[in-house]
């Protein structure tokens, strides 16, 4: 008697019911909360940039300011060894009585 196996075919599997709307509802709801964490990243990612802007243009700015007053005061003190030099000048031309 010859012995009969049976393959693996033909036994029968236990039927697993699938949904693929499931599946498809799953990713529409990770897929939109990306996007949504995504519209806040670069949301938030605008705001830091616009901040950073305007502290660059603030920085310039200042510094722009205190140039001009560097320059003010360049031409001040100019002005004053100018006028100390004259009245050395002259002080040594005039002729002193003794």
């Amino acid at each position: 008697m010859a012995k009969t196996t049976t393959s693996q075919s033909q036994h029968e599997t236990p039927f697993i019911p699938f949904d693929p709307t499931a599946g498809l509802e799953a990713w529409r709801k990770m897929s939109d909360a990306f996007v949504a964490r995504m519209e806040t990243l670069h949301g938030e990612i605008g705001r830091v940039s616009e901040r950073a802007a305007e502290q660059g243009r603030t920085v310039i700015e200042e510094a722009a300011d205190l140039m001009k007053a560097s320059i003010d005061y360049t031409v001040h003190l100019g002005d004053e060894w100018r006028k100390m030099a004259l009245d050395a000048t002259r002080r040594a031309s005039t002729p002193t009585h003794d």
